[in-house]
């Protein structure tokens, strides 16, 4: 008989992603699992139905930018004329045209990493909680998983799911670079991350004001400049290939055209009383004025950029500064917007119905009033309020939620809670007037953070409530 010892089975490590599955409580799994498996049953059915609905909005600029860099490397998109490599900075584009190159020109290969991307925003929102101090980030987390908005944009091929984690990331290694004893290092990644950022949505262009100040003031005079380093490293190639092509180092046309067309069209819509579409003629005629010759019809002549782009600064500029308390209250009224707007467009190109009437809540509200808006959508698409209206109660518990937990957070944390309230009002603040569900996403997390704080602040007034009236319902014992 062989006495040898049988051989031994090497025992099989379970890799880096099983060991940090396992070390996650069963919460976090299971929200983690749900955030995965609803996009992915929201995606397959928008395939089955129409593979069309993963586009919307800005998704078909997008597409076509994407498309044009696969199919012959050029950046443009004809229908937005001469300039139209400007309007759009290439970040996200260039993800896009990735994907298509290696699979195919199919939205689904892009729109599949935004499940990484919700995944991404979640473990961020629980980052951002404990940094600050809480222990328990259930709340957060659970608020995440239920959001609708996030669930709606996650499967459409648009960049707000993947800018959100890089922002997040940005912010948190500034919050580590201002630590004590801390090197640049930090700052300067997050510098190259808000650069990333911009170039995917550019409303994150002038961030890098905001977090070198906050670290300015906090006496980090080596990781501030390391951040504004870093953020220049990583727009540099875009600026200057804009400056050899135009002769300026615009970062986008939209930065101007935005603020003449949107800015300061919803002020002249205001101040004369008019549709937001009137004003926006309006201030075109006026600019064909400051041009001094027509840019549409027969006799068009388009100006070099940088005097076109100049022109319609000068005359936004000087609309909003005519208007300034209009003004304000147009960015306040869009900050409301879109911490309130519970997505009824995006809902209803999702799930659209027959004769789907096209309500812009937006629009509505400054024209009608919120209560004349929920008056028209009552009567024109019951079903979609009977979804939308227990959500924007949802979005109002989050709010107070946040509202009762800035005091808590405040005193846990001052300077990251500073910088949270700083980055997440800039955020809201260049939205500009027109408030979106869209706008929202990259602020939710941050305001997550808040409420996570809100809620463990109303447990700790609850449940000496409950432990009391359980004490005062038990039956008194009979003395012997």
């Amino acid at each position: 008989m062989d006495s040898s010892p049988e051989p031994e089975v090497a025992s099989r490590r379970p890799g880096a992603i099983a060991r940090w599955w396992g070390s996650l409580p069963a919460p976090a799994r299971t929200m983690l699992a749900v955030v995965v498996l609803s996009r992915l049953a929201l995606l397959v059915w928008q395939l089955s139905v129409d593979p069309e609905r993963l586009l919307y909005h800005d998704s078909g600029p997008y597409d076509a930018l994407a498309a044009r860099l696969v199919d012959d490397g050029t950046y443009a998109y004809p229908r937005w004329g001469p300039y139209s490599d400007l309007v759009r900075p290439p970040g996200y584009p260039l993800i896009v045209a990735a994907n298509y190159a290696v699979f195919g020109r199919h939205p689904v290969a892009p729109v599949l990493w935004n499940l990484l991307g919700a995944v991404l925003t979640l473990a961020g929102a629980w980052a951002l909680t404990r940094r600050m101090g809480l222990r328990s980030t259930l709340a957060a987390g659970l608020l995440f998983t239920l959001d609708l908005a996030w669930l709606l944009y996650s499967v459409k091929l648009m960049p707000e799911a993947l800018f959100a984690p890089v922002l997040i990331a940005a912010v948190l290694l500034v919050l580590r670079a201002d630590e004590p004893g801390k090197r640049a290092a930090p700052a300067g990644a997050a510098g190259l991350l808000v650069g990333a950022a911009a170039l995917m949505k550019p409303i994150a262009l002038y961030l890098p004001l905001v977090l070198v100040g906050y670290l300015a003031v906090r006496r980090r005079p080596a990781p501030a400049l390391a951040l504004a380093l870093g953020f220049a490293l990583a727009i540099a190639p875009w600026v200057g290939r804009n400056w050899v092509v135009h002769g300026t180092p615009a970062f986008t046309s939209l930065q101007n055209d935005n603020l003449l067309f949107a800015h300061a069209a919803f002020v002249w819509a205001d101040v004369n009383d008019v549709t937001h579409q009137a004003a926006q003629e309006d201030l075109f005629d006026r600019l064909e004025v400051v041009i001094g010759h027509p840019l549409e019809g027969p006799e068009a002549r388009i100006p070099p950029y940088a005097v076109l782009d100049a022109a319609r600064g000068r005359l936004a500029r000087e609309v909003l500064a005519a208007y300034p308390l209009t003004y304000a209250r147009a960015i306040a009224r869009g900050m409301a917007i879109t911490l309130f707007d519970p997505g009824r467009l995006v809902f209803a190109h999702t799930f659209p119905q027959p004769d789907d009437p096209v309500i812009g809540f937006t629009q509505n509200v400054a024209r009608e009033g919120v209560g004349g808006t929920v008056v028209r959508l009552l009567r024109d698409d019951p079903l979609t309020v009977g979804v939308l209206v227990p959500y924007l109660g949802f979005l109002a518990l989050v709010f107070v939620l946040a509202l009762l937990g800035l005091v808590p957070a405040v005193r846990a944390a001052p300077a990251p809670a500073a910088l949270l309230i700083l980055v997440a009002g800039y955020l809201l603040v260049l939205g500009g007037p027109h408030g979106y569900a869209r706008f929202r996403l990259y602020v939710f997390p941050f305001e997550l953070v808040f409420a996570a704080f809100g809620a463990a602040w109303l447990r700790g007034r609850i449940q000496p409530l409950i432990s009391r009236r359980r004490r005062d319902s038990r039956p008194a014992v009979p003395s012997p």
